[in-house]
């Protein structure tokens, strides 16, 4: 279900912004999904359901995803990034707040300025003073002009869908999950995320830890189940820093694999949403990782979390 004529005609008859009601018993009447366009990403994020964080985070020990997530600066600078380039400044201001000259360096003062400016401005993410020696809004205008001047980046976003957010209810397991495409190119049924990047020479690397296939594994689940069919799940990594560089890519499984349907994380992203749902009911969320061939907490032995280190020593 497309939710974007019916927000329209709420927003004609109303001077207050739209109010949409994302649960499971709202996607289930829907038809068991919604593709929402212009959800503030603030409302996006409150909304109860299983996102690609959540199963990141589950893989990589469950018990994180009791630990409430605190990004830094670099990853606010992601987040304030993601808002300009793809929104514009209006969603910029609406997501983000600045923080002041105060607030810089480590001392007592500065961390105390900066929690009480914190607190001052709920909900939001704060934007440190300046970013690698450039005031933070030049930083951010410096990456919009890189990406907008890219000759494949700068297309793609003159012909794309900005943040979509998709809900569907998984049909294995029953539960409510969403992801948030950062761009979607209906024409070519192509997916682009936007990773702002401190090493752009190692990005490959980047990729493999911070579970970027996993990552694409769901976004591409939710947007077939959303109805979007898509093909490829690319990523578009940017510095936030002089030169400012630029890339474009595609994420497959092996060469072979010509679609890019990265299918065996599809099949894992499933084995974590199945794993997911057995410790929510059971309030039982290990702190260690996982076995990549465990379908059940219950099928857990004593072996599966054995280690075994080389020595270094070598005859």
């Amino acid at each position: 279900m497309d939710l974007f004529s019916d927000l329209m005609k709420l927003e004609e008859m109303s001077s207050k912004p739209a109010k949409v009601e994302i649960t499971l018993e709202s996607v289930s009447a829907a038809g068991g999904s919604m593709i929402v366009r212009g959800l503030p990403a603030n409302v996006y994020h409150r909304i109860p359901a299983i996102s690609s964080t959540l199963l990141k985070g589950y893989a990589a020990n469950p018990a994180t995803c009791r630990t409430p997530y605190e990004p830094k600066d670099d990853a606010n600078v992601g987040t304030a990034a993601h808002a300009f380039c793809l929104q514009g400044e209006a969603a910029l201001y609406e997501e983000c707040f600045f923080l002041g000259p105060e607030t810089m360096g480590k001392s007592k003062g500065a961390m105390m300025a900066r929690e009480d400016a914190i607190l001052a401005n709920p909900g939001k993410t704060p934007l440190p003073y300046e970013y690698g020696g450039v005031p933070i809004m030049d930083c951010l205008r410096n990456v919009d002009a890189a990406l907008k001047s890219h000759p494949t980046v700068g297309n793609i976003l003159r012909n794309s869908e900005k943040e979509l957010s998709l809900f569907w209810i998984d049909p294995e397991t029953g539960v409510l999950c969403k992801v948030r495409l950062d761009i979607w190119c209906p024409k070519t049924r192509q997916i682009f995320d936007l990773k702002k990047t401190s090493k752009f020479d190692d990005f490959g690397y980047q990729i493999r830890k911070l579970g970027y296939g996993l990552q694409a594994a769901f976004y591409l689940i939710g947007a077939q189940a959303c109805g979007l069919d898509p093909l490829t799940f690319g990523l578009i990594p940017v510095e936030a820093e002089d030169p400012y560089r630029v890339g474009i890519g595609y994420l497959r499984d092996n060469p072979n694999d010509t679609e890019g349907l990265l299918l065996n994380a599809q099949a894992e992203a499933h084995r974590l949403l199945g794993l997911i749902v057995e410790s929510t009911l059971t309030g039982n969320f290990p702190n260690y990782k996982l076995p990549t061939h465990l379908f059940s907490l219950s099928d857990i032995q004593p072996e599966d979390l054995m280690s075994t280190w080389d020595s270094g020593i070598y005859y």
